[in-house]
């Protein structure tokens, strides 16, 4: 029972360190303007609406049993954890990246508007001005995802 209990942590700890930076990146890919980026915006949002329609337990299985039955020389000495762990990956970075982008989102383009009028390009602008407000706006619900990801079945 404890190496189970520990197993579960060490999955956590992985698990949610590569969440908070994919889906970082997911949400800031979502929140680009411009026609350029209408492309990348519309994968983001695809990935976003198919990996929160698609049940955790169905992407498990999907992951852990259909990867191993291609018969990849990559994936063939890769443990049931490892699968596990992308799958928590795929599905909990399509949430916390719609936390992320609501709390992009809740900066008011006043905030953008000061930054960019100072000299500060587009990317500095969400680097040291807009990022760092939602970050704090949203550690709780952040929080609720971690619980979420931790409780998952097995």
């Amino acid at each position: 029972m404890l190496g189970a209990f520990w197993l579960n942590v060490r999955i956590f700890l992985a698990a949610e360190a590569v969440i908070l930076l994919f889906a970082l990146l997911i949400a800031i890919v979502r929140s680009i303007p411009g026609p350029v980026f209408f492309p990348f915006r519309l994968v983001a949002i695809g990935y976003v609406d198919f990996f929160r329609g698609v049940p955790l337990i169905l992407l498990i299985y999907m992951i852990g049993f259909g990867v191993p039955a291609l018969g990849l020389q990559f994936f063939s000495n890769q443990t049931p954890v490892v699968f596990g762990t992308v799958a928590l990956i795929l599905v909990y970075s399509a949430y916390v990246a719609e936390v992320y982008r609501a709390g992009i989102d809740s900066v008011h383009e006043s905030q953008v508007a000061a930054a960019r009028s100072l000299g500060l390009t587009r990317w500095q602008s969400l680097r040291f001005v807009v990022l760092p407000q939602p970050i704090r706006r949203v550690i709780p619900p952040l929080l609720n995802d971690f619980i979420g990801c931790r409780r998952t079945p097995r």
